[in-house]
């Protein structure tokens, strides 16, 4: 009886062991062609932009595969502008930062997607950087 059940167990786990091993195949070989980088894109607001514009476009960058989107609203940039360079933020007269999102993609494709996104400019965007490693 103890031969059966191990020969059962190794049964289940040379079965686990290969189809693990074709998963991983599946998931490598689906990324394979995708050519990795780096990519950052920045969308900086006009001071007059609404915050449906501004949801807006934040929706358009999300939809974009493989992009993590994050919004940094001006009062936050002049806070991690404080922190980081006290000196030179001391005498600011007012906030010179607009609202903006920061997206990041791991992949090149996703990257000229982003751009697409952001062609023609929608409503309230004044510009876009793209930085690419």
């Amino acid at each position: 009886m103890r031969g059966r059940r191990r020969l059962a167990l190794a049964s289940v786990a040379g079965l686990v062991a290969v189809g693990g091993v074709a998963l991983g195949i599946v998931f490598r070989t689906s990324d394979e062609s995708r050519k990795r980088t780096d990519c950052r894109v920045r969308v900086f607001f006009k001071a007059s932009a609404s915050p449906t514009e501004i949801r807006a476009v934040g929706r358009r960058l999300a939809s974009v595969d493989d992009a993590s989107v994050r919004y940094v609203s001006k009062e936050k940039a002049l806070k991690i502008l404080r922190r980081k360079y006290p000196d030179l933020t001391a005498n600011l007269p007012s906030n010179p930062f607009p609202d903006a999102y920061d997206v990041r993609t791991t992949y090149a494709d996703s990257c000229a997607e982003l751009r697409a996104a952001l062609h023609p400019r929608p409503p309230g965007v004044e510009k876009s950087k793209a930085l690419e490693k």
